[in-house]
């Protein structure tokens, strides 16, 4: 800056960066990595939390459930006799069943709750705040849904499913206990919930 005998400024230097082109290309890379970390998450082919992702949440809510004390559910679901309809109609055929059933659970769910393909075709859904009982009933819930479902070609698909609350301090694992439950629905017929209450 230039001032005059007065002290008064009369000329102003300066430089100007145009950082238009910097800040689009942060952005970009911003979105770039938002959805890689959506992917990552992500189970590819049904669109709703992988096997990893549903764990680690579930995991976060056992470690809020040491302090706050609020009860946490879940549940197991199998697809009932899924197997043969690979074996029947194909892989390809298989794998829509798969988006249809893990649809049919995200949308049957609250939004507090997360469901996640456990393995192949079994799904776990965590239930945050949330007793046996009202874990029990989203489960019932989930499960006609799929029963009352028309799937492609009027292919009739049941789940079978297990559900429990933790239990701090519990010797037996959280996931294990509710499989134990899912294990004995499907001795006890299929396309039903056992939980821990319904025995």
């Amino acid at each position: 800056t230039q001032y005059d005998e007065m002290g008064k400024p009369i000329f102003l230097a300066g430089i100007v960066f145009d950082i238009t082109q910097k800040k689009e290309m942060q952005l970009e890379l911003e979105n770039k990595n938002r959805i890689l970390a959506e992917m990552s998450s992500m189970d590819g082919l049904t669109q709703i939390s992988n096997h990893r992702t549903v764990v680690e949440f579930l995991n976060a809510k056992i470690n809020e459930s040491h302090y706050d004390e609020k009860a946490l559910s879940i549940a197991m679901f199998d697809i009932d006799n899924f197997k043969k309809v690979n074996d029947t109609k194909g892989h390809v055929f298989g794998d829509k069943i798969l988006v249809d059933v893990a649809r049919i659970i995200r949308d049957s769910i609250r939004d507090t709750d997360l469901v996640g393909r456990y393995g192949g075709e079994e799904f776990l859904v965590v239930f945050p705040n949330t007793d046996t009982f009202i874990a029990k009933e989203i489960a019932e819930r989930i499960r006609n849904n799929i029963y009352l479902n028309e799937f492609e070609e009027h292919q009739k698909i049941t789940v079978s499913g297990g559900v429990a609350q933790y239990e701090q301090g519990a010797d037996v694992d959280f996931i294990d206990r509710a499989d134990q439950k899912l294990y004995l629905a499907k001795q006890r017929g299929k396309n039903q919930v056992v939980s821990e209450v319904s025995e």
